[in-house]
């Protein structure tokens, strides 16, 4: 068996534009998950005046899901 080609490195500026084209803020991302029926989204979690909350040394996030659209053929 072999494993697909994997490229060594990735874009920075390429994952913010995705972010940006399922419409995602990219600053407030903190990591994205690509799985067969959607997207999962790591959020920092902001207050009242879009400051990112703080839980001890770490910052506060949601888990959010994004499901993709229905396809038709």
């Amino acid at each position: 068996m072999t494993a697909p080609q994997i490229p060594e490195r990735a874009r920075r500026e390429d994952a913010r534009a995705f972010a940006e084209l399922v419409g995602l803020d990219p600053r407030s991302v903190r990591a994205l998950e690509i799985v067969l029926d959607g997207i999962w989204a790591t959020i920092f979690a902001t207050d009242a005046e879009g400051r990112r909350i703080a839980v001890g040394e770490d910052a506060a996030c949601h888990r959010i899901f994004i499901p993709f659209d229905a396809e038709v053929s």
